[in-house]
């Protein structure tokens, strides 16, 4: 009879919630990636007239995004450190279900 190991339920769970807020973390990235290249070509393409306003309002636009992104990129570092421990931990769990440590309450 050949052992099937498989990690305990709740950290199959854990491991897929870690994976969906990756995955809305990298679209998150994405997105406000796009809209500072969108600003950036909205700021390009104005008349090459005094842009003294529209560079104060590129700068903004641009700068919280930026901040935002690099909240994303530490928030997914975080996440992916807990996926790494999680995915050590379902692993030790896997192992010991095909060779559990010996009860020491059987010694005498």
């Amino acid at each position: 009879m050949a052992i099937n190991p498989t990690p305990p339920p709740e950290m199959q769970a854990e491991y897929e919630l870690i994976r969906q807020k990756l995955e809305q973390n990298t679209l998150l990235e994405k997105q406000l990636k796009r809209e500072i290249t969108s600003w950036k070509t909205w700021f390009q393409n104005l008349p090459q007239v005094d842009k003294t306003h529209e560079l104060e309002q590129l700068q903004f636009e641009v700068q919280w995004r930026s901040e935002r992104l690099g909240e994303l990129l530490q928030q997914a570092q975080d996440l992916q450190s807990e996926q790494y421990d999680l995915i050590a931990a379902m692993d030790a769990a896997m192992l010991a279900q095909i060779s559990p440590v010996a009860d020491d309450t059987d010694a005498v």
